[in-house]
């Protein structure tokens, strides 16, 4: 299978997160390029929206019907206790 293309879906914060945050969903957007199970492209999600001039990309991997991937942000943003 390759992923190739536009994935729309939601993401939910887990326990590393302020409490205020554990167990919400937001949406995201990936374009992803899958070469032969490595994974690359960007993201589109609230915190990209939220910050100017913000982008988003990952790289990872498809194995196994697995998608691991890192995310990182062109702007450094946080989310603390109040959001």
């Amino acid at each position: 299978m390759n992923l190739t293309g536009q994935w729309k879906g939601d993401y939910t914060f887990g326990s590393g997160y302020p409490k205020s945050l554990v167990g919400k969903s937001e949406p995201f957007e990936f374009f992803i390029v899958d070469k032969e199970g490595s994974i690359s492209g960007s993201c589109i999600d609230n915190v990209v929206k939220a910050v100017n001039n913000n982008e988003s990309y990952i790289i990872g991997t498809f194995t196994d019907k697995t998608l691991k991937f890192k995310k990182r942000y062109k702007t450094h943003t946080g989310i603390d206790e109040n959001g």
